[in-house]
């Protein structure tokens, strides 16, 4: 595959990334939240409703907004970027429903149903991604995606129906109360916003070596060199998905058995992000040999300083972005992401003229590290705060 397609390619996902986070209005993490509350059977099934209907609705708006990106492409003569845009319009809509069932699997607690969905979507897009770019190039690269998630979609089904979890009596319940309806929509918007900003951290960076650099080869290099560690970022994500519904039980029992909980969690995620990340460290020359050949090689010391970034965000980042949303302070994160996002683009300007690929790859590292403290430092607060109350 040339190195300019597979620039082409980068330029149109990263616009597609901008909008990932909005798929579904964010309800498929709003199910994660509200559902795994002690609430009714009844209650989680309207749920379960609005997030599906209303979530798919919403991504009806992504869909003209991915169209009208790639339009606007076409317009300014990139049609390959315009090309791939298109091919990737329905993405919304089989990422959506792919979340929306892995979350219900989850706050259910069909633990072995949700690994298996997992695995399936893991193994398929490994093989996927390497048969069909075989076969297609960049178009079967796409179209892999698709295919993992409609595959994944199927097993998942399987799986609600089984359990009774997922049918037509579900959209027979009651529609929810208005107030139900503001507080899932507000935490679905406010996370969504959270996440753009944090995203932003990531996107950002090939944004602005493409308007700096104008190198499609290099804008290649520097995709390279993000998918192993950003690949792998699936394992802590899994990891909160399968753990905040017991968060958020143990925060309900009280404070101080919050806190012995996320120190048992804690360990957890230490030991495998460490595995993780000096693994890719240490192998990356082989890893980019086999999977992209020789002349993807100089991108190795960027997939290095982001293997330093995947520690910190998975080890910490993750965790304890994910234990403020559990004490429904969705405001912090946002505020913290909104601020890392400007100084983000400030170092990536500045990295990126005197350092080139690898200094947007130092300015993640140092935006990362700089949001971990500002909510270490928040959650000490909170903790001095409830200890006072204690007191």
């Amino acid at each position: 595959m040339p190195k300019i397609l597979y620039g082409f390619y980068v330029d149109a996902h990263n616009l597609y990334s901008y909008l990932t986070v909005f798929i579904g209005l964010g309800l498929a993490g709003a199910i994660i939240q509200f559902c795994s509350e002690n609430i009714s059977t009844e209650k989680k099934n309207c749920i379960y409703k609005y997030s599906f209907v209303v979530g798919l609705l919403f991504n009806i708006l992504l869909f003209g907004i991915i169209l009208l990106l790639a339009f606007l492409k076409l317009y300014s003569n990139d049609k390959e970027v315009a090309k791939f845009l298109f091919m990737m319009s329905l993405y919304p809509f089989s990422s959506y429903i792919m979340s929306f069932f892995q979350s219900i699997l989850r706050v259910e607690y069909k633990n072995i149903a949700f690994s298996v969905v997992n695995t399936v979507h893991a193994v398929t897009i490994f093989t996927g991604n390497l048969l069909f770019t075989y076969l297609w190039n960049i178009e079967g690269l796409i179209f892999s995606t698709y295919f993992s998630q409609c595959i994944s979609i199927f097993v998942a089904l399987v799986y609600l129906k089984k359990y009774k979890l997922f049918g037509i009596d579900i959209f027979k319940s009651k529609k929810l109360q208005l107030n139900a309806k503001k507080e899932i929509n507000r935490y679905g918007i406010v996370t969504s916003i959270t996440n753009f900003s944090s995203n932003i951290l990531v996107l950002i960076d090939v944004t602005c070596l493409g308007f700096i650099l104008s190198n499609p080869v290099i804008l290649a290099d520097y995709h390279v060199a993000t998918v192993l560690p950003n690949a792998c970022l699936f394992i802590p994500s899994s990891l909160i998905l399968y753990y905040y519904p017991n968060m958020v039980k143990a925060y309900a029992k009280g404070w101080k058995d919050f806190k012995v909980y996320i120190i048992r969690l804690a360990k957890v995620f230490f030991v495998l992000a460490f595995l993780v990340a000096v693994t890719i460290f240490i192998f990356s020359p082989l890893i980019v040999r086999i999977i992209y050949g020789e002349k993807y090689l100089t991108c190795v010391p960027v997939i290095r300083v982001l293997a330093i970034n995947f520690f910190v965000c998975a080890f910490l980042r993750k965790l304890l972005g994910n234990i403020i949303a559990v004490l429904k302070r969705y405001e912090i994160n946002l505020v913290h992401t909104i601020v890392a996002g400007i100084l983000n683009i400030v170092l990536n300007i500045v990295f990126i003229r005197f350092l080139g690929s690898i200094g947007a790859a130092i300015a993640t590292l140092c935006i990362t590290t700089f949001v971990v403290v500002m909510e270490i430092i928040y959650i000490i607060q909170f903790d001095k705060k409830q200890k006072i109350n204690q007191d």
